[in-house]
């Protein structure tokens, strides 16, 4: 079984406030911050397949992350917002250390995509990556927006093994490629290796030059195949 790993970054999480904001607020930060950041359309079109059931989100924060991904993923499914059952329904559950950004998460989510409730259900709770609570291959894709170069080297295996474990088909990692402090970037290369011993390989991967309103930065975006 992994262990739980124990870090500077990881008790700050666990103990940062945040004050509880507007929705509106709240839309503007996923627009702003998130949407040009995460997405990328070969990664949400395998993931947003018709056949997919569960999604996993590891580090879900306050939802803007999921908020991105599942705009492409329904838009992809309903283009013109027509609900049909050609499509399985969705499981969306994510994780994050923080109790104040997983109630935001919770509240917001299902008010955006209200029209969609009976395609797609959301399950956000409080955890530790290093020790999920799910079954072995539970979800068929795995989602780890900007959460990898937090983790560090002493603890990575970690956080990997769970994730490798719970998913089935493949994981999509968005990781800041630039070093910032407390953060470990990791490179394409370095990822591979973690991600082999746990039977995923790397399928493809770009860096990409972030420049929104409130982000200008290198982000590492790789898709992990499971073979074994």
């Amino acid at each position: 079984a992994a262990k739980q790993y124990n870090n500077d970054v990881k008790d700050m999480w666990v103990r940062k406030h945040f004050k509880q904001e507007r929705y509106e607020k709240w839309l503007l930060k996923v627009f702003n911050t998130q949407y040009g950041a995460v997405i990328d359309k070969r990664a949400f079109d395998i993931i947003g397949s018709d056949d997919t059931k569960t999604i996993f989100e590891a580090g879900c924060g306050n939802g803007g992350a999921a908020a991105c991904l599942l705009l492409r993923v329904l838009d992809k499914r309903f283009p013109s917002g027509n609900i049909d059952s050609s499509s399985n329904s969705l499981e969306y559950t994510g994780v994050d250390l923080n109790s104040d950004r997983v109630k935001v998460a919770n509240t917001f989510l299902p008010i955006m995509f209200s029209h969609y409730d009976s395609e797609v259900s959301f399950n956000f709770k409080t955890g530790d990556l290093a020790n999920l609570d799910f079954k072995d291959k539970y979800f068929d894709f795995s989602f780890v927006p900007s959460v990898l170069e937090r983790v560090d080297n002493n603890n990575i295996m970690n956080v990997i093994e769970e994730i490798s474990r719970i998913t089935k088909k493949g994981i999509f990692v968005v990781d800041v490629a630039d070093k910032y402090p407390m953060g470990s970037p990791r490179s394409h290369l370095e990822q591979e290796k973690l991600f082999n011993q746990f039977g995923f390989s790397l399928k493809w991967h770009k860096y990409v030059k972030t420049n929104t309103k409130m982000k200008n930065q290198c982000e590492l975006h790789a898709f992990f195949e499971r073979t074994g």
